[in-house]
């Protein structure tokens, strides 16, 4: 987390950042992609408390994985992404956006949580496996599911 930020916000660099307005305009929707270093931003504030499923180890998170191992490149075509909501949106320069987030039951991570655990878990991973071998052996054992990744 960076200066600018506080424990319930975070600043997402937004690639081919696109915006709408919806419901008359008084709704702003913004699309784009997050490389990795979004996505552990995003991590590090996610609650998950408005997503009703909370994301573990299965077949579904293992594809997702194995289409980053095997055709990084696919999986924009392959998953809807992530469907963040938050009250408070700054636009800031450099395609940047400021997500605030207040109402933790209806702003947060809404769809996209599987996504969110399963690139978390391969970019952490293969990170420490690069770096820390004991580290992460430890976290191939222990992140079997949401919680046991905001622990780790």
């Amino acid at each position: 987390m960076s200066n600018d930020e506080t424990p319930n916000s975070v600043i997402l660099k937004i690639d081919q950042l696109v915006s709408q307005n919806v419901a008359n305009g008084k709704i702003r929707k913004y699309y784009g992609y997050i490389d990795a270093v979004g996505i552990i931003s995003l991590l590090d504030v996610a609650e998950l408390a408005a997503n009703p499923r909370k994301p573990r180890t299965n077949k579904v998170t293992e594809a997702i994985q194995k289409t980053l191992t095997d055709s990084p490149e696919y999986l924009s075509c392959r998953s809807k992404g992530l469907l963040v909501s938050s009250s408070e949106i700054e636009e800031l320069q450099r395609q940047r956006l400021r997500l605030s987030f207040k109402v933790r039951e209806s702003e947060d991570v809404l769809d996209g949580g599987h996504n969110l655990f399963a690139i978390s878990c391969f970019v952490i991973k293969n990170l420490l496996k690069e770096h820390d071998e004991a580290l992460y052996r430890e976290a191939h054992s222990t992140i079997k599911g949401w919680y046991d990744l905001k622990a780790f």
